[in-house]
C-alpha cells in the first residue's frame, strides 16, 4: 500500500511512494495560504486509493478536512461543520466514512487557557461525516479518536487526562456506536493507557500501558475489540516507545522502544531486532503482504533529514534505503 509523504523543508507536498519499485511520485495538491504547520496526510484507505488530509484554516488552529483520490486524481474537501482545530481523522473499513478528532478551538478561546491549564482537556469530540453526502455528526463528546472496530459500527474512543506529576496523558479505551442510541461500554479501567491501534482482520487492539512516575515502566498489551482477553505482551524499556503498527494479518505487532525497531509476535511474545544498530526510528508501516516494513530513520528538520528504509521483520536481512531526502516527514 503506498505512504503519503509531506516534503516539509520546501514547502508543503505530498508524495507517493511504493514500497516495490520504490518509485516517488508527487500528489498535485496546492496547499496556498492553507498549507498546515504540521504533516497533513491523516490516514490511507484501506485499499490504498485514497488519503484524508487537512488545509489550515484562518485563524491558526482551524482545519478543513479533505480526502483526495489518488486514481481519478481529484480532491474533494468536505464542508466544515463548525469552527474547530484539527486533529486525527481515520477512514472507516469500507471506506465510505471518514471520523475525526475535532477540538473546539472558539471554547478555548472564550474560556481562556488559564482556566483550562494551558492545555486542551475536555475541548475534543469525535464526528463522523459520510463521504458521499458529507454532513457532520457528533458521536463522542470529550473523547479522541482510535480507529473504527471491525464492523464499521463503532468506534474505538481514548477518554483521558494529562497528569502534570508525570507530564504524561493517561487514560482508558471505550467503544462507542456511531448510530443512535450511540452508548459507550468501557474496555480498560486501569487508567493508564497510552495509546493503541486497532487491527481489522483478528478484530484486535494492541495498547500501551503506562504507570505514574517519571522512570516508570510501560509494557504492550494485547486484547480481543470487545475487552476480553487482555494480556501482556512485552515491556518496554526506552522513553519512545510506540508509534507501532500492526501487521495487515493480525499476527505481528512493530514497534520502536528506545533506539531501536522491533516486531513482536501477538501470539507468543517472541520479539525480533529489526534494526542492528541504535538510532532515531519513527513510524513503521507494513506492506500489503506483511512481508516487509518500511520506517523513517533520523530527525524531521533540515539539517539532518530524514531516511525511509524497508526493513525485513524477520530481522535476518539489514534494512535497506528507500527514499533518502533532507525533510521528509508523514
Amino acid at each position: 500500500m503506498p505512504r503519503a509523504l509531506r516534503d516539509m523543508w520546501k514547502t508543503t507536498r505530498v508524495y507517493v511512494v511504493d514500497f516495490v519499485s520504490s518509485k516517488v511520485g508527487l500528489v498535485p495538491i496546492s496547499f496556498g495560504a492553507n498549507a498546515p504547520e504540521e504533516a497533513p496526510v491523516q490516514d490511507v484507505s484501506a485499499d490504498g486509493k485514497r488519503i484524508a488530509l487537512y488545509f489550515a484554516l484562518t485563524p491558526p488552529w482551524y482545519s478543513q478536512e479533505a480526502v483526495y483520490d489518488l486514481v481519478a486524481s481529484r480532491l474533494a474537501k468536505i464542508p466544515v461543520q463548525s469552527r474547530s482545530g484539527y486533529g486525527s481523522a481515520r477512514f472507516s473499513p469500507d471506506g465510505h466514512r471518514l471520523a475525526v478528532t475535532r477540538f473546539d478551538m472558539g471554547l478555548l478561546e472564550r474560556r481562556g487557557r488559564e482556566r483550562l491549564g494551558g492545555g486542551l482537556q475536555g475541548l475534543e469530540a469525535v464526528w463522523v461525516t459520510d463521504l458521499e453526502a458529507p454532513k457532520w455528526m457528533e458521536v463522542a463528546p470529550r473523547r479522541s479518536l482510535f480507529d473504527w472496530t471491525s464492523d464499521g459500527a463503532r468506534l474505538v474512543v481514548y477518554r483521558y487526562e494529562y497528569d502534570y506529576a508525570t507530564s504524561r496523558w493517561r487514560g482508558d479505551l471505550s467503544v462507542i456506536a456511531v448510530s443512535p442510541p450511540r452508548r459507550e461500554r468501557p474496555l480498560t479501567h486501569t487508567y493508564d493507557v497510552a495509546g493503541a491501534e486497532v487491527n481489522h482482520a483478528r478484530h484486535l487492539i494492541v495498547y500501551v500501558r503506562s504507570w505514574p512516575g517519571p522512570l516508570s515502566p510501560r509494557e504492550l498489551w494485547v486484547m480481543r475489540e470487545n475487552g476480553s482477553r487482555a494480556r501482556r505482551l512485552t515491556s518496554l524499556s526506552g522513553y519512545r516507545n510506540f508509534g507501532g503498527n500492526i501487521s495487515p494479518d493480525g499476527t505481528r505487532f512493530a514497534y520502536v522502544d528506545g533506539d531501536l525497531l522491533w516486531v513482536v509476535d501477538i501470539d507468543s511474545g517472541k520479539r525480533v531486532k529489526v534494526t542492528p544498530k541504535p538510532g532515531v526510528y519513527r513510524l513503521p508501516v507494513w506492506v500489503a503482504d506483511g512481508s516487509a516494513l518500511a520506517f523513517i530513520e533520523g530527525y524531521d528538520d533540515y539539517e539532518h533529514g530524514e531516511r525511509i528504509l524497508l526493513g525485513d521483520p524477520t530481522g535476518k536481512k539489514p534494512p535497506r534505503l528507500l527514499v533518502g531526502k533532507p525533510g521528509l516527514n508523514r
